[in-house]
């Protein structure tokens, strides 16, 4: 899910989108000369992305069948899924993230 827009990604754009991310931390990482142990730990998030990706996947999979099981309407299914799913979740990442 775009937390700026809302709207659920595919695993393949949610691992292009996370690939962009760390093609750049790694060459910030670089040009300020980061210590070993931070980019040992900057690579072991990376390779981290692809059971996130299929977490994420998985997660996404689980409630699109719990949804169709409902048997609502085509209206209601696709407001469930593309607006208060996602709207739910985002609100739950911004108040886990507030300090």
């Amino acid at each position: 899910m775009s937390l700026e827009q809302g709207q659920a990604q595919t695993p393949e754009q949610l691992q292009t989108h996370l690939a962009g991310l760390f093609a750049r931390l790694e060459a910030l990482a670089e040009e300020v000369d980061l210590s070993e142990r931070l980019c040992a730990r900057l690579a072991k998030a990376k390779r981290l992305t692809n059971s996130l990706v299929a977490t994420l996947a998985f997660f996404f999979m689980t409630v699109n069948t719990r949804v169709q099981a409902l048997d609502l309407s085509p209206a209601i299914e696709q407001a469930m899924l593309n607006d208060l799913i996602c709207a739910l979740s985002g609100a739950r990442c911004r108040a886990q993230s507030r300090c």
